[in-house]
């Protein structure tokens, strides 16, 4: 194997040989330059978070999967007091709690797709005669107390819908101060 030194490799590794102009081969810019400075015309257009640039995108995806500020920062190359400062803009605060309710969007249909085999498991056990009892009570309890709570939900939910509906119907009606001439 051939080992070439600095001196006789060229920008980007290529060799003298391979460049015989001796031209500088231009290299990409970095990703992310140091302290991810916010640049005009740099944002994302088409997203959620199309507000905010790639920078703050990619400091914002770190924030979701880290468990610290200076972690998610260090992650996305952005200084931290960078960070900081994002934290406490508006926009970024928006795209934040969006991006935390869809992951969260995100979880709850998972557990939903899960929530079946989940109660077959329950229901397993519960008929199981060789189970231990507190494994039989435990699985009638979790159904039980499952089955309420949905049950309880779907009361609130059509009592919001009337609600809804009379706060509609309510709102339709004339007010008398817009009757007098």
């Amino acid at each position: 194997m051939l080992v070439r030194s600095p001196a006789e490799r060229g920008k980007g590794g290529q060799t003298a040989r391979d460049n015989p102009s001796h031209t500088p081969i231009p290299q990409p810019p970095a990703p992310f330059p140091k302290g991810c400075q916010k640049m005009p015309n740099d944002a994302t257009p088409g997203t959620e978070r199309g507000a905010l640039t790639p920078r703050q995108d990619q400091f914002l995806s770190a924030l979701l999967t880290e468990n610290s500020i200076a972690a998610a920062a260090k992650l996305s190359n952005c200084a931290i007091r960078t960070a900081h400062r994002w934290l406490k803009e508006a926009e970024f605060q928006e795209a934040y709690r969006a991006a935390r309710k869809e992951g969260l969007s995100r979880a709850t249909s998972r557990l939903q797709a899960a929530s079946a085999d989940a109660v077959d498991t329950l229901r397993a056990i519960l008929a199981q005669p060789d189970a231990p009892a507190y494994s039989r009570v435990a699985a009638a309890r979790v159904i039980l107390d499952s089955a309420l709570r949905a049950q309880e939900l779907e009361e609130l939910e059509v009592r919001l819908q009337h609600l809804e509906r009379a706060v509609e119907a309510r709102e339709a009606l004339p007010h008398p101060e817009e009757a007098l001439p």
